[in-house]
């Protein structure tokens, strides 16, 4: 009774893939690798004007060049991007990115169950638009994190979501409201001391009077955001000849 549902939603599946981006990009590949490379070959076979054997030696060996050509094209960085929509991390980068962005996942969870329990120190500042902020780069590094744990890459919009990001006042407005984190429990734990009692006994989470520890990880979401983009203008040249706004990865729907 329940095979016909599952069947039907896996035929969904596979038809999804067969006409993702990568699969119709690798048959046009096919096509005109197909086309193209006999074209060269005769023509170049018809320049030379030889026959017999010959004419059959150069034809193969021409067939071959264009292959080669073809492939060592296609291993270039730059054809690559722009073939497939994304950009290979170095293994080193690859890692860096999957055990940083873990960690900032797992930290600002349980920065934000910290901060519900101290809530009373930092007034109404939890609405305040870093939240939001916040949200989006942790949601933005996961994608990216993904990427790197499936195929070592970054995709084109992950890449634009990044430099937008880092073009934006974002980061800014999220270190400016870490900074009003701070100096309101400056005034809190003055406050606290005026009537005798001690914030860092009553409220632990918040460092026991380091609060800068209170507030690490919020801040490594924003500044990892500014490291990956700036390993990224290293590994690829092509990205740091433009600016993160006028980038040609902006340029792709």
């Amino acid at each position: 009774m329940n095979s016909e549902p599952k069947a039907s939603a896996w035929s969904s599946q596979n038809l999804k893939a067969k006409f993702s981006y990568k699969n119709l990009t690798w048959w046009v590949l096919l096509i005109t690798a197909v086309l193209v490379v006999p074209s060269l070959s005769y023509t170049f076979t018809t320049v030379v004007h030889v026959s017999g054997g010959a004419e059959v030696l150069i034809f193969v060996v021409s067939c071959w060049i264009c292959v080669y050509i073809g492939l060592q094209l296609m291993k270039s960085p730059r054809i690559n991007s722009i073939m497939f929509e994304n950009i290979a991390l170095s293994e080193q980068t690859r890692q860096r990115c999957i055990n940083m962005i873990s960690m900032i996942e797992s930290e600002l969870g349980k920065w934000k169950k910290r901060y519900e329990k101290c809530e009373s120190i930092f007034m109404n500042l939890s609405k305040q638009p870093a939240w939001n902020y916040l949200d989006e780069v942790t949601i933005m590094l996961s994608r990216i994190k993904q990427t790197a744990e499936q195929d070592a890459t970054i995709g084109f919009n992950e890449i634009k979501e990044l430099a937008a990001w880092n073009d934006s006042a974002k980061a800014s407005v999220v270190e400016g409201y870490l900074h009003s984190l701070e100096a309101t429990y400056g005034y809190a734990k003055a406050e606290y001391a005026q009537q005798g009692k001690n914030i860092d006994e009553l409220f632990p989470e918040l460092g026991r009077g380091h609060i800068e520890t209170f507030l690490k990880a919020p801040s490594y979401a924003t500044s990892f955001a500014r490291e990956l983009w700036g390993t990224l203008e290293k590994e690829h040249p092509m990205i740091a000849r433009h600016s993160p706004a006028k980038t040609p990865f902006a340029k792709v729907a």
